[in-house]
């Protein structure tokens, strides 16, 4: 047998086996591989990073090309990523706290969803009965104060402006709900309501040092005399006085 036909069959072996090769490489750098220190996802033999849609259902890949799982940031906003990779949206459960995830993924924070308030850190705040502050923050309680826009107004007046105070160093959170007292035979009785009133439930967040604002309707209240009142929020820990003349 001849040098020239053994190096053709030479050159023919190899190119079989590059390609046989080549053709593995492909089948196995295609898809998910477990790589020992985690899974990662490989497109056309590269193993990629960010965001994968992979039959319906997003993962993040990381710097390193390994799947992530918990949670994770990307341009400052949070997602949560099961056991199996996949993003999940929707109410999550972590830790025993409540967390909701919108759609796209990203965490709700500082917002109402279906009712429940979820806070600066996208956990549920659980509301007491009054609706009034979260049971979370009740020690922040001694540390709101409030005051109305003046001390005394006309019998006319049909609204005012009370001013809350977080002097607190934690943030607190507040719903819309209020009552009114008069001081009468000394002691603070409770006005009533024309009708019974019908508050939101929704919560706000005072962050420390800062004050909001709330406008009190004078109208839901029948016959307002002259004397001495007060407006009443935080489960009647705090309190604005003023007067009607």
């Amino acid at each position: 047998m001849n040098r020239k036909f053994i190096a053709s069959i030479m050159s023919v072996f190899v190119g079989m086996s590059v390609g046989i090769s080549n053709k593995v490489n492909a089948e196995i750098n295609n898809g998910w591989v477990n790589n020992n220190t985690g899974w990662s996802y490989y497109e056309n033999g590269s193993v990629k990073t960010g965001w994968v849609n992979d039959k319906g259902n997003f993962y993040y890949l990381k710097d390193d090309g390994n799947m992530a799982v918990g949670w994770i940031n990307v341009n400052n906003k949070w997602y949560y990523m099961s056991e199996s990779g996949a993003m999940k949206t929707g109410w999550v459960q972590y830790k025993g706290a409540w967390y909701y995830l919108s759609q796209n993924g990203e965490m709700v924070s500082n917002d109402t969803v279906d009712g429940y308030y979820l806070g600066v850190d996208g956990s549920w705040v659980e509301k007491n009965s009054t609706n009034d502050v979260t049971e979370i923050n009740d020690e922040s309680k001694n540390n709101i104060t409030m005051k109305t826009e003046k001390t005394e107004y006309g019998l006319n007046t049909k609204e005012i402006t009370v001013y809350i105070t977080n002097n607190g160093k934690q943030s607190a959170y507040y719903g819309v709900e209020y009552a009114v007292e008069k001081f009468v035979d000394n002691k603070w009785s409770k006005v009533p309501f024309k009708d019974e009133p019908m508050f939101i439930e929704i919560a706000y967040n005072l962050e420390p040092g800062k004050t909001s604002s709330q406008v009190i309707s004078l109208e839901n209240f029948e016959n307002l005399t002259a004397g001495k009142y007060r407006i009443v929020k935080f489960s009647g820990k705090c309190a604005a006085e003023f007067e009607l003349k």
